[in-house]
């Protein structure tokens, strides 16, 4: 389940606070830029592989979620976030593309 400050900062976000990173998964991801994110890029230390780095930041990251401290948890997001209007359930929006679609044939 999202937070509601996430989906605050989602909303509030521009195009320059999100991150493409390896830092909090190994993976490649989008994110927002925070303090967990600047501290492992900027440590020196090499980003190991998925699920290692994932695994290594898990308890970290689940106690900063307990906290509500976002600076210390992983907050993905679109490439085009900061281009969001509200924050809209996938149901609705399936509807609606399934109603938009009907409505053409």
């Amino acid at each position: 389940m999202i937070r509601a400050s996430h989906k605050q900062a989602v909303l509030t976000s521009a195009e320059t606070d999100s991150v493409l990173t390896r830092a909090i998964t190994g993976r490649w991801a989008r994110g927002f830029r925070n303090k967990l994110i600047d501290a492992i890029e900027g440590s020196g230390i090499n980003i190991l592989p998925y699920p290692i780095q994932l695994s290594l930041t898990s308890s970290l990251r689940a106690f900063a979620q307990q906290q509500n401290k976002q600076e210390f948890q992983s907050l993905w997001v679109g490439q085009a976030g900061s281009k969001a209007k509200a924050i809209i359930p996938a149901a609705t929006i399936f509807k609606q593309l399934i109603s938009d679609a009907e409505w053409r044939t």
